[in-house]
């Protein structure tokens, strides 16, 4: 954590708070109190980044999406789900904008998005987001990679719930 706050106050000092760096350093910082569960500091440091990115690229930017989802995460790991689901469903559109629907980040998105849904009990979304997620891993990736693997499991899992 020292050497993340150290980083952040350096690139702050250097570039300015509307800088790409600086909002990376506060990504990075987000992620390490994410790591440390505490969720409101990692929230705090995602939505000054995601403003940073916000103005400084346009609404279409992988910066942007990869916060979005990072301050879903966070919900989620405090349990607010709908919250969550808010945050993964912009970062996917901009995901499926800027990448289609045959991408990593996309397939990631949708994971997500279903892990909400199966949170909340709806599992026809939530196998509905899985699948999707599922499609493309399996068309990138294969149908025995790790991920490819998990996600078929829990969909699985869902359809004899």
């Amino acid at each position: 954590m020292k050497y993340f706050k150290r980083s952040f106050k350096i690139r702050l000092g250097l570039f300015g708070e509307n800088h790409k760096d600086t909002a990376n350093s506060l990504n990075n910082l987000g992620l390490v109190y994410d790591k440390l569960k505490k969720f409101e500091k990692a929230l705090e440091c995602y939505n000054k980044s995601l403003k940073i990115r916000q103005n400084l690229f346009e609404e279409n930017h992988t910066s942007t999406s990869t916060t979005l989802n990072n301050i879903g995460t966070a919900y989620f790991n405090i349990g607010d789900y709908l919250k969550a689901l808010k945050y993964y469903e912009q970062a996917l559109k901009i995901r499926m904008n800027l990448f289609g629907d045959n991408h990593n980040l996309t397939a990631l998105s949708y994971g997500r998005v279903g892990s909400v849904y199966e949170k909340l009990g709806d599992h026809i979304n939530a196998i509905e987001q899985y699948e999707k997620a599922l499609n493309i891993q399996t068309n990138l990736l294969g149908e025995n990679n790790r991920h490819s693997q998990s996600t078929l499991k829990i969909v699985k899992q869902l359809k004899t719930e």
